[in-house]
């Protein structure tokens, strides 16, 4: 029994094909600079944030550089991953470059995403 059977997730049937779909991801991961403007508002963070990260799918374009994914995504992940944390704007640091975005999150791009569930993707509103 695998991991995820254990954790009650729906896993593929045997016979189900590996899509993959039409999006690559930007996976990103805070860094210690956004857990210090964290820390400072609110507290309460974990001492271990090395599991934190969030995936964004965004749409894929052949032959689409990671560096441009990336800098083309980078406000609305940057403003996403504040809000996560704390929803008052002017808490927030200013400006939001992407220089500072590199400061403060690692951010991979990943361009073959597959599709495991045999259920449909839902979108929450």
């Amino acid at each position: 029994m695998g991991m995820l059977d254990t954790l009650g997730l729906a896993l593929p049937s045997k016979n189900a094909i590996m899509n993959s779909i039409n999006r690559a991801a930007i996976v990103v991961r805070p860094k210690t600079p956004f857990f210090d403007w964290a820390r400072a508002l609110e507290g309460g963070l974990p001492e271990s944030t090395q599991a934190w990260s969030s995936v964004y799918l965004v749409p894929a374009v052949e032959n689409d550089q990671p560096d441009k994914i990336v800098r083309r995504c980078f406000g609305q992940v940057f403003e996403e991953q504040l809000e996560a944390w704390h929803r008052v704007e002017a808490a927030w640091p200013t400006p939001r470059t992407f220089s500072l975005f590199q400061q403060w999150f690692d951010a991979d791009v990943v361009d073959l995403v597959f599709d495991l569930s045999d259920e449909p993707i839902e979108h929450d509103d």
